[in-house]
This record gives structure tokens, sequence and C-alpha cells, in this order.
């Protein structure tokens, strides 16, 4: 087995050369059997990453390069906690204004592993997380990585495939700096035998650095990322009871107090709904969707979920299904894969408090 450990795409806007299907392609002629795609400061490719490593039978390895200034760091993320806080650094990345990579790797170091040359982050996220020195050339770590004993990965820039797109990849790095190819800094661009290696010729240019090299093999074995996103991830209700338990408390209650009394067919009918709302774990989302529908005296539920006698007794929507024969199944079924949908109108004078809430 063996990782390529970063791949840089089209989508490192204005420096990448070719698409996530390509790059995985290759990497499987090449006889890789895990890939890792690390874009610059953003995941956007990382869905058509997840198709072409499956339609190449490929381990995607979920990462990104993490930039502050001139100093970045390579981010691997490990299962479900590691994507998390993948995204939370690169969200802060783009919106904290007053963003430092040692500040937030240090706030959520689990679940990542870092990859870099940088001194600074090595020296003061290494009490917090994982992280290691990253060789990029055939060439003796620094004597103060040695002296700190800091693992070290060989992890060369894998962007070009002919020989053709370092012309290409210069052209995009003028047009981002404003100038011509020809003046651009040497520190602007990648270096141009970035290209995508096999293993057996990587293992060949570091041949004398062989701790690294197995550290590099054993890494890229070890790191299994998220790969499921078809499950949707719902907020939790935070309440000290399951959320079915309230949820069919509340229908219950709700449902006397719309018919005036429990009639068997409206009985019936929530029993039924529930236990497949129940099955599909969507009871939290109508329990946050019945809170902030509370915080509005005026709303009107509409689309599919009005075929829902749920909905109608906790008062998200307001037609009552069994007068007007309306399926619940239209709206959640078994079969069903995509979470639903409760669409809700709040009154225009009202919509800026109930958003705020929400937020909050």
């Amino acid at each position: 087995m063996s990782a390529l450990l970063s791949t840089v795409s089209w989508f490192s806007l204005r420096r990448g050369i070719h698409s996530p299907a390509v790059l995985c392609r290759v990497a499987k002629n090449l006889g890789y059997t895990a890939v890792a795609l690390t874009d610059r400061d953003n995941l956007y490719g990382l869905p058509c990453f997840l198709d072409a490593c499956r339609d190449n039978d490929l381990r995607p390895i979920i990462g990104a390069e993490v930039t502050q200034g001139n100093v970045s760091v390579l981010l691997y993320a490990r299962g479900d906690k590691g994507y998390a806080n993948l995204c939370r650094v690169l969200t802060k990345r783009h919106c904290d204004e007053r963003f430092s990579l040692v500040h937030v790797l240090r706030e959520h170091a689990a679940g990542l592993v870092a990859v870099t040359a940088e001194r600074s982050l090595l020296e003061e996220f290494n009490e917090y997380g994982e992280i290691w020195y990253r060789m990029i050339r055939p060439r003796r770590p620094p004597a103060w990585v040695r002296e700190r004993a800091i693992p070290c990965l060989v992890v060369p820039v894998a962007v070009f495939i002919s020989p053709y797109d370092y012309d290409t990849h210069c052209l995009l790095r003028a047009i981002d700096r404003g100038t011509t190819p020809s003046r651009l800094e040497p520190a602007e661009t990648f270096p141009a035998d970035a290209r995508l290696r096999s293993w057996t010729e990587i293992r060949e240019r570091f041949e004398v650095f062989d701790r690294a090299i197995e550290a590099t093999q054993r890494l890229g074995e070890s790191i299994h990322s998220r790969s499921d996103f078809s499950t949707p991830i719902l907020p939790r209700y935070p309440t000290n009871e399951p959320a079915l338990e309230r949820l069919r408390r509340k229908a219950f209650v709700g449902a006397r107090r719309r018919y005036g009394g429990l009639p068997e067919r409206v009985a019936a009918r929530l029993d039924y709904e529930l236990d497949i709302i129940g099955r599909k774990g969507f009871a939290p989302y109508f329990l946050v969707v019945d809170d902030i529908v509370g915080r509005s005296p005026r709303t009107c539920g509409r689309g599919s979920g009005a075929a829902s006698i749920v909905a109608y007794s906790l008062g998200i929507t307001n037609v009552e299904p069994l007068r007007y024969n309306l399926m619940f199944e239209r709206f959640i079924n078994p079969g069903r894969i995509d979470p639903p949908v409760l669409d809700i109108v709040f009154a225009l004078d009202e919509r800026d408090e109930v958003i705020e809430y929400v937020v909050k």
C-alpha cells in the first residue's frame, strides 16, 4: 500500500491545473492506493474528489493546506472529529480577522495531523497535537529539527502531469498577481518539477532518508478520513429525555388541543407517523422546528409538511391532513433517503428576530 499525501487541483484557485478526477486517475495508474487532496485554504473540491476516489478504487484522505501570510501547514483529517475540526480551522481562516494559525490549531487539534516546514508551528504546536516536519526535496532537514527529534515525512508537491503544465501554472499565477509570467518571483509559483511521481520514484529520490520514507508510508496507511457523507447531520435538541419521547408527548398534547380530544383515527395516524419519524431519526428536527416556530405567533407551514399530523398537532402547519386526505408518505416514507423539509413562512416584521434567535 502507498499513499500520495499531497495533490493540488484546480480548486486551488489560480494555482492548480487539473481536476480531482484527473489527479486520481493518474495516481491510480501510478500504483497508489490512497490519495490526499490538499488544496489551498479550502475544501471546495471535496465532493468531486470523493467521487473520483470511488471511481478509481482509492482511499480518500481529506486534507487542506492552510496558510497565514507566508506560513503554511498541511492538515489531514482523521475520522469525523478530524473533518469537523478541519472545517472549523478553515472557517476561522476565512472569517476571523484576527486569525492565528497557531492558536486555532491548539484549539482544534483533535483528529488532525499537521505537516509543515515552518519552525514556529513545529515548536509551538508540538505539545498540542500530531505534527511532522515536511520534506519537499531530498535535502537534509535543518539542525534544529534533528536536535528536537521532530519526526519527518516525505511529502513533495504534486501538481503537474505534463511538461506543459508549468507554463499554464505560471500564467495563472501572473493573472493572480497582476503581472507577467517573466516577472514572477520563485516563491510565487510551484517548482517546475512538482509533478505526480510514483511511490517507487519518490523512494529512489529520498532513499537516504529511510526513516522518513517508512514513516510516510505508515502514516499514509493509518489516516482514515470520513468517507460517508450520505447521512444528514441533524442538530441535537437540548432535552433530558429521548427526542422521540419528547416529540410523542408534545404531539399527543397538541392533538388533544387541536381536536378537542383524541379520536381513534387521530391517535392511529400519530402512532404511524411517529414510528416512521423515529426510525428515520428525524425527531430532533421536528423539535427544533417546533421551537423556532414558537418564537413567532404568525407563521404558515406549507409544502409537503402539511401532510403530517405531527406537524399539525405541534402547530407547525395549520392544514388538517385527515380532512383533506393528505398522504404522509409524500413528506416522509421509509424509502426516502433525503431528509424532510418543513417550509415555514414568517411574518416580515418578525423574521429578523427569528433568524437572530436561530443563529444564537
